[in-house]
């Protein structure tokens, strides 16, 4: 059953040079890409990181990971002078 061949170009086929990008729909905002690092830490330095957890646990009402507490010494280190973090590095040699 042969029917009537179509002539012309689709409307889909092509796409307008005329429409702007207003047509997309941004829902979501792309999430950001964390990047895994890992370190290797003595028994001690564990046990701070987990006795520093712990006073922050029991003065918060929720609570948080030794994930978390590293983040805030890391955002405490962006805030103290290199003097400081270097007299303390020196404590721990």
């Amino acid at each position: 059953m042969a029917g009537k061949k179509i002539k012309g170009t689709s409307k889909l086929a092509s796409p307008s040079k005329n429409k702007k990008s207003k047509d997309q729909l941004n829902l979501t905002k792309p999430r950001k890409s964390s990047t895994l690092k890992a370190f290797r830490l003595y028994e001690n330095d564990l046990q701070c990181l987990q006795e520093i957890t712990g006073k922050m646990n029991e003065a918060s009402h929720r609570h948080i990971s030794e994930t978390a507490v590293i983040r805030a010494l890391l955002v405490l280190g962006t805030k103290t002078s290199a003097e400081k973090l270097i007299k303390s590095l020196r404590e721990t040699i």
